[in-house]
């Protein structure tokens, strides 16, 4: 796991030099560079594969040819070096990055299919002076670029795009800010930074040496093999199958493994799998709050643990550690994006890595194997519409913890607009034209935010399809960007053994009547787990990481929030109205919603939001000596 970054243009080694210093918690290792004429590449490592320096990059190709550097992991390596070896290729190393190179010399384009990992890639071939940008299928690993008539760069991170900038002054993005006040997240290559973007996941870049860029799709969610698996039995052996060989090749590594663990379904398989197959099962790690039952998920965790005999480490979270750590945490983010779950994943990250380089998450269970409850509202609609008999089966199903977000998407899906996507919607249009300043609202009231979700819209498909695409290809999208920043920030590479390759591959042979068998959400997951998990296990809610934020931002926190969002030093009021900031905390702090645990989510995500995007814009002017301008 590393940072990478490089530049293509005038001055590009002293552009490079510049970069690195804002990537080095993602590799505190080594630091290392190389340029050639007007194309620099810089690298920073942390050591996970082949810890001795022959690891370290840019590696270079023995012709001469490429040189490339690799952030991330490739799990399928060993293979793919083996069929290199046999067709006369040499190695300097056992790391699998030096892989990449020489498939790509040997394999060309069609190599970066072949990759089982999480991975952001950069080559530049000689033989054409061509700069090649890869990134994984699903987007584990992010890479962003920015290109003018002069230069074209790219990093793991934007702080180090706008460090190694002349320019000092950007625009923020009104595509991305539309959406971002609308679904808390960016989509598709969005971000915040007008010129800024984010290379979409599955696909490659290529800069020529006239500064042309072309764009390409390696692979496609319709890509999968299709081999429909429509029983469920069968789907419970495949997944069991698949899932141990997907964790054995997560386990690769020269360092310890540490997982992380929650009461879910998820991690506790991740867990459970490794302890299963490694000689001394790897420690957990478990953040709780010393909050009601809700918010608390110790208990559950620690019967996972016992069970798997790890090593159990709980991590308190206050609301002094809110407090003290939001400001890094949104450094580290680079931007506002998705929601409050980003920080305790913080505090774990930053214990685990005192003692570990890596851990596995469960990340993807939900998206791939339908673990949320939209999922089982659009599955169940459809097949509602066959026959009475089925929809009473699906009513019946329908449990009274899942009720709020069931009765919240079909409202959003009769009545259209943002919320017939599937996915929360914190801002309406009309919503954001009374929060905004008239001038930012002029620039950002013709955006689309749902436009990038439409993407099936034409090909009729149903209702679960579209779900699904949404939430594979936008909502995990942001998710897996959000883990990246978070873990590395602390020096720490997170895997996810639910995105591997086969993984992914299986989800979508799964028909959804075998993914919800009997309306149970993750039902395959569910029942793989029965061998080993916990029985108390399933008889746990399904919460995904609360975080109490709504007592602290009307208890401990009130008055810092207050001084966050109105204080003197705040630059919120650059973008929303003051007088709007007064009216919605104090709708807040006097609701009567803020009573009912599952009505108070939206409005306090909106308060969560206000406080990224001011400690954003702050930040951006303080640590990076950058000025977000709001219009043109």
């Amino acid at each position: 796991m590393c940072g990478i970054c490089g530049w293509y243009g005038k001055n590009a080694g002293s552009a490079v030099d510049s970069m690195l210093p804002q990537l080095e918690h993602r590799g505190p290792d080594s630091s290392s560079s190389w340029s050639e004429g007007c194309v620099a590449l810089g690298h920073t490592r942390l050591s996970i594969l082949d810890l001795s320096s022959a690891g370290n990059q840019p590696f270079y190709h023995p012709s001469g040819q490429v040189v490339g550097i690799v952030n991330g992991e490739i799990y399928n390596y060993p293979e793919l070096r083996k069929k290199l070896e046999l067709e006369g290729a040499k190695f300097k190393s056992n790391s699998d990055s030096e892989v990449v190179i020489h498939a790509y010399l040997h394999w060309g384009l069609d190599s970066f299919a072949l990759f089982n990992g999480m991975f952001a890639v950069a080559l530049y071939d000689r033989r054409d002076r061509s700069l090649i940008l890869v990134r994984d299928r699903l987007g584990i690993k992010p890479l962003y670029y920015c290109a003018s008539e002069a230069s074209f760069s790219f990093a793991s991170e934007i702080k180090a795009i706008l460090t190694s900038s002349e320019k000092k002054r950007w625009t923020v993005d009104a595509d991305g800010l539309s959406q971002l006040l609308t679904y808390g997240n960016m989509f598709e290559n969005k971000t915040l930074f007008e010129g800024v973007s984010l290379l979409n996941p599955g696909s490659y870049l290529i800069v020529d040496n006239k500064n042309r860029i072309r764009e390409r799709k390696y692979w496609e969610i319709s890509d999968a093999s299709c081999n429909p698996i429509d029983s469920f039995e069968e789907g419970v052996n495949r997944f069991q199958q698949t899932f141990e060989k997907s964790v054995r090749r997560h386990l690769l590594s020269d360092v310890p493994i540490a997982t992380y663990l929650s009461a879910g379904f998820d991690s506790s398989m991740v867990a459970t799998q490794a302890s299963l197959i490694l000689d001394d099962p790897p420690t957990s790690y478990t953040g709780y709050f010393c909050h009601d039952g809700w918010y608390d998920e110790s208990y559950g965790a620690s019967l996972v643990a016992k069970k798997n005999s790890s090593l159990h480490v709980l991590v308190p979270i206050t609301s002094e550690d809110f407090k003290d750590s939001f400001d890094n945490l949104l450094f580290a983010l680079d931007e506002p994006r998705m929601g409050m779950g980003a920080f305790p994943q913080y505090m774990v990250a930053k214990k685990a890595a005192e003692k570990h380089r890596v851990i596995l998450s469960g990340h993807g269970g939900d998206e791939l194997f339908s673990g949320y409850p939209i999922f089982k509202l659009a599955f169940g609609l459809e097949q509602s519409r066959s026959s009475y008999l089925n929809a009473a089966r699906f009513v019946s199903s329908i449990k009274i913890s899942e009720l709020p977000q069931m009765a919240y998407f079909i409202t959003g899906k009769l009545s259209g607009g943002e919320t017939s996507w599937g996915l929360p919607v914190l801002n309406s249009k009309n919503r954001q034209k009374s929060l905004l300043h008239s001038k930012v609202w002029d620039r950002i009231k013709a955006s689309d935010p749902s436009l990038p979700l439409r993407y099936r819209e034409k090909e009729n498909a149903n209702w679960s399809d579209l779900i699904f695409d949404v939430y594979i290809k936008q909502y995990l999208a942001g998710l897996l960007v959000v883990e990246d920043k978070i873990s590395m920030a602390n020096s720490l590479e997170t895997r996810t053994p639910f995105l591997d390759n086969e993984m992914i591959d299986l989800s979508l042979n799964l028909k959804n009547s075998v993914k919800l068998n009997n309306y149970e959400l993750k039902a395959v997951v569910k029942q793989s787990g029965k061998n080993f998990l916990p029985e108390n296990l399933y008889r746990q809610p399904k919460r995904g990481f609360p975080t109490p934020l709504r007592y602290w931002l009307r208890g401990p926190l009130k008055s810092w929030v207050n001084q966050r969002l109105l204080g003197p030093d705040s630059r919120l009021t650059n973008i929303i109205q003051r007088s709007s900031i007064v009216a919605l905390l104090d709708h807040y702090q006097s609701s009567w919603l803020g009573t009912i645990r599952s009505l108070d989510e939206i409005q306090t995500h909106r308060i969560w939001q206000l406080l990224c995007i001011e400690s954003w814009l702050r930040q951006c002017e303080t640590k990076l000596g950058v000025e977000i301008l709001v219009d043109r």
